[in-house]
Parts: C-alpha cells; structure tokens; sequence
C-alpha cells in the first residue's frame, strides 16, 4: 500500500501558463474540510485558496468574495476573483478562469480592476506590475505574496508587499518556517568521486527572513538539497560545503556550528537532527542523530530514506525483500516504536505534526505511537492532503468526491450509518502481510461480467471480464456475502457490462497460503462460464477498494489534544 506525501503548501492565486477549461462551475472548485484527531472540526466547502488572514475566498453564484469563518460576507462576492492585501482592503478583479485539465488548480485572472475596500469602494488604482503579472502565490508571511512577471519577453520574479510593491527581488523559494530567497543550482552530490559527474540541485540562498518578514541572515552559502529543508531552524541552517562535498550547520553569520561531514542533513525542527554518516550496501543509508553541538544521540536502524527528527519521532524506511513496502517509527534512541506499511522515500518525507500526539504521513493520521486514527476513506473519503495547522491542531484535507459532510451533524449520521450498516473496512494503514495465520484467512469475492462493447471477437473469451475484491478475515467474523463485499468497495460496473456470475474463493491450503491461487481461479471460471480465458482486468469497473478486513468497526475514541 503505497501512500503518497505532500510537502508546505504554496497557494497560486495566478497561474497563465497552459490553463485549461472555462470559468469555473461549483464542481470545478475542490471541497476542503478541517480535521482534528476526533473528526471534522471545519465543514467542508469550496476552496479556491487558503484563508487569507483569516479570510476564505468563496464562490457564490460565478463571483467571488471573502467570507469570515462564521460565512459573513467581508466582500461580497461581486468579482472574478478577489485577494487580501490587509484589514478592509483587497485587490479584485473583474473576471477568472479556473483551470480544470491537467493544470487544474491554476487560474487565469483577467482584467486587474483596482484595490477596493468592503463596501466595494474604490481606493486605487491596481499598479502597473500587476498587468504583467504571470504568476502571483500567496507565502507563509501575511502580506508578502511571490510572482512571476514577463513584459517584452523580459522575465522578474520576487516578493510582492501588501502595498503591492517588489519588496524582496528574485525570490524563488518559500520556505515552511521562513523566508528562503534562493535558486536551486547544480553542484556535485555528497555521494560524488573524482570520476562521477553526479549532481544534485542545492540552493544557492541569498537572505532568509522569518515569518514575519524580519531579516535573520544575508550571508550568502549553500543550503541543503531543494526541497528537504534550508532555512533556519532553532538557529543552524544546513549548508553545503563544495571543498568537502559534505553537509553541515551555519548559524545566522555563516560560519560553520556543526562541521561538514555529513552526505546528508535534515533541519533542526527538534533538540535532535537527523544526518547520514554514509551508506550500507547499495541502497540503504546509515542514519544518525546528533545534538546542536554535532555531538551523537543514537544510530538508527540503516533505511532506504529517513524522515527529519521532530517531535521525538523519525521514520526510517525499510524494505522486507518479499514486495512488501514499510518502515518502522523510531524514538530518540533508535528504538522501533511501530512499523507503518508503505513506501514513503520519494516524496522527501516529513512527519506532519496535526498536535502534540498525532501526525499525518501520507494520507493517514497516526498516533505518536504509531496507530493508525483515519485514513482518508471512512465516514467520508479524502483524496489529498492540503496542508496543516498545528496551532490550531488541524489537518485540511480535500473531499474525494463532490458528496462531503457540511456539518458536523451530517458527519455523525454518516458515521451511525456506517458502524450500523457496515461489516467490512479497508485495510487503511494496516499492513496486509502483517495479519498472520491462524488469526486472520484470506478469501476473494469475484464477479465475473461479460463486456458488451467488445466488438473484435464473439468468443466468452475474448470479452469476460472479472473484478475481483480480496478479503482477509479473522475466524469466526466472516461474511462470506459477495453482495454485501463488493456494496462496502464501492463497485459499481458501467454500462454495457452483463453480469454473468459470481462466487467465493479460498485459498486450497488455508495453512499455507495467503492468496487464491490462479489455478484455483481459473477452475473457477471454467466452472461458471466454461470459458477457458479471462482478461484479468477491472477495466470500466469503478471500486474504492480492494483490500477488506470483516467484523466490526471499531468507534474511534477521544484522544487528547492541545
């Protein structure tokens, strides 16, 4: 099971450059709810951006305003698009397009109309650059927006102030905690010899300024590897040294905390860092943790990556050789807390902190300790994380679908429903493999449909189609009901596809396997339809999962956050 990261969120507002579609429907704009550990805590509405200052952007009807978090109308929605510049004053325009294809998410903004405030009265007019605009994202810091501008073919970018003036020239990157003005430039990797020509892209920084926009350090230097962290942190910042081809940490003067001889380091989001002293046979890396004074804490199991040390928790990545992808969640002394199924490495993993005891990895939260709390598809489905409030402890995720609860009352009675009505759950952040014998047997739902559409052929054969739902169920609790299997996924076949038939398989040695066989499933085509191929294919089947634990659902119970 395969779980897929998101790193800071970076809110465009305009995005020119190969927009799709036409003015946005309601359909178009995504649904994004608040979650605590407990459950919604934000009903889910249509959200173009995130709050600006405290203000969401709402479409109403085609138009757009700025609502409060109570729905009151700040600006009423009378625009194409409307951004907050500070207390009752905001810069709209008269009209948008919201991209819906491949770029969705994107907008185009046309005909910049002036800065007006809540009544809609007109304070001025918008300034020149914002003509020329090709790109404009909200930050971090309220009141600093990035953008990008071409005029004459001529390309500038930086950082816009709330007066709507370039207040920070060639920014390129914004950081989680601070302002990072920097370029990703290639030099060569830690992991280089003399007869490599291996590069990775470092950032070349400039200045960093904080949140609120105050100037920490304009000493230029290397920061770490784009992406993974080069800001200040508890006041180091992981730099690049190109004489050793090693990390280390600067403080704000630029000089050398903590020595370059590291091939890879994380920021200090906690007391401890992780770092990589090097590696362990051909993929795995040898992690450690070490103080602000560079000093060891503890050396972590080796790993194909690591998460940044936080909140008393890393992850390190592991793999078992037999295909199946976990890692374990370790303490501050290396020691496994509990291993979580997935594979993590190529998403530059972060452990995201919702409140003291739960974070969010993937699209799942777990407890401190490793337990799974929701996974992004019971009571309602959430397809994809937008960011995280750890002051308010809040995880804003976006609806998998238009269908969402708007209320908290709503939610509680699709929750009734669903431990009422419901036998079966996804496995969620459950590792399959993991469910051992004698506690657990696997069995597979298979309906079998014939695929009407199929035109080249007139043999069974050549247009059967199956849809399977494998199920690993614990003695004594299971259903057996392919009715009730496939109704919990979610299957539904589209048009043109006849049902033929539909039975339950087993495994022929429930002692030794964990899986129906082929034999065993081809036996039992043969039996149903006297076809002797199948095209093994979900083709044209919508199902939400494929994996199902029976029995009960457990109620999730209150844990405490701050």
């Amino acid at each position: 099971m395969r779980n897929k990261g998101i790193g800071w969120w970076c809110g465009a507002l305009i995005g020119v450059a190969n927009v799709f579609g036409v003015a946005a429907s309601a359909a178009d704009i995504p649904l994004v709810g608040g979650l605590s550990a407990q459950g919604l805590e934000v009903p889910f509405y249509e959200e173009l951006i995130p709050p600006q200052e405290g203000l969401r952007t709402v479409l109403s009807k085609g138009r757009v305003g700025l609502a409060d978090a109570d729905g009151n109308w700040v600006l009423p929605p009378r625009y194409g698009f409307a951004l907050v510049l500070g207390p009752d004053r905001y810069m709209v325009w008269e009209d948008m397009q919201y991209g819906t294809g491949p770029m969705s998410g994107y907008f185009k903004l046309i005909r910049p109309l002036h800065v007006v405030d809540g009544r809609g009265n007109k304070l001025e007019e918008a300034p020149p650059i914002t003509r020329d605009l090709e790109s404009l994202y909200t930050t971090p810091v309220a009141g600093l927006f990035r953008y990008r501008a071409e005029r004459d073919g001529q390309v500038t970018r930086g950082v816009l102030s709330a007066d709507l003036k370039v207040a920070i020239p060639d920014a390129e990157v914004m950081d989680d905690e601070s302002i990072l003005i920097a370029t990703a430039d290639g030099r060569r990797s830690p992991w280089s010899t003399e007869k490599s020509s291996s590069y990775a892209e470092f950032m070349t920084v400039k200045a960093i300024y904080d949140r609120d926009g105050k100037l920490i350090s304009d000493q230029p230097h290397l920061g770490n590897v784009k992406g993974q962290g080069s800001g200040f942190h508890q006041g180091l910042a992981v730099a690049y040294d190109e004489a050793s081809l090693r990390l280390g940490y600067i403080g704000p003067d630029g000089g050398w905390k903590i020595k370059p001889e590291f091939f890879a380091a994380t920021p200090f989001y906690d007391e401890v860092a992780l770092v990589v002293s090097g590696r362990k046979g051909k993929y795995d890396y040898k992690g450690l943790l070490i103080d602000r004074n560079g000093e060891r804490v503890a050396s972590l199991p080796a790993a194909r990556c690591y998460t940044p040390a936080e909140n008393g928790r890393v992850f390190a990545q592991v793999s078992g050789g037999d295909g199946d992808d976990y890692g374990y969640l370790l303490d501050y002394k290396g020691k496994k807390v509990a291993t979580i199924a997935g594979l993590f490495c190529g998403d530059n993993p972060r452990l995201r902190w919702i409140d003291a005891e739960h974070f969010v990895f993937g699209q799942t939260v777990y407890s401190a300790n490793g337990e799974t709390v929701r996974f992004g598809q019971f009571p309602f489905r959430y397809d994809r994380v937008e960011r995280v409030d750890r002051a308010k402890g809040l995880l804003y995720v976006r609806a998998g679908a238009d269908y969402a609860p708007g209320s908290l009352a709503q939610l509680r009675a699709m929750e009734a429903d669903l431990y009422e009505n419901t036998q079966l759950r996804p496995v969620g952040g459950a590792d399959w493999s993991r469910l051992k014998e004698p506690d657990f047997h696997v069995y597979s739902v298979v309906r079998l449909y014939a695929d009407e559409s199929w035109q080249s052929g007139t043999s069974l054969d050549q247009h059967l189609i199956t849809l399977a739902v494998e199920v690993k169920a614990r003695d004594g609790r299971s259903q057996r009901d392919p009715q009730l299997v496939l109704a919990t996924a979610g299957c539904r076949p589209t048009l043109g596809m006849r049902f033929i038939a539909e039975g339950v398989l087993v495994p022929e040695d429930r002692k030794k396997n964990d899986f129906v066989d082929y034999e065993t499933f081809k036996a039992f085509i043969k039996q149903k339809t006297g076809a002797g191929y199948v095209v093994p294919s979900q083709s044209g089947i919508a199902c939400d999962s494929f994996r199902l634990i029976d029995g009960a659902i457990p109620r999730p119970a209150a844990t405490p956050t701050r």
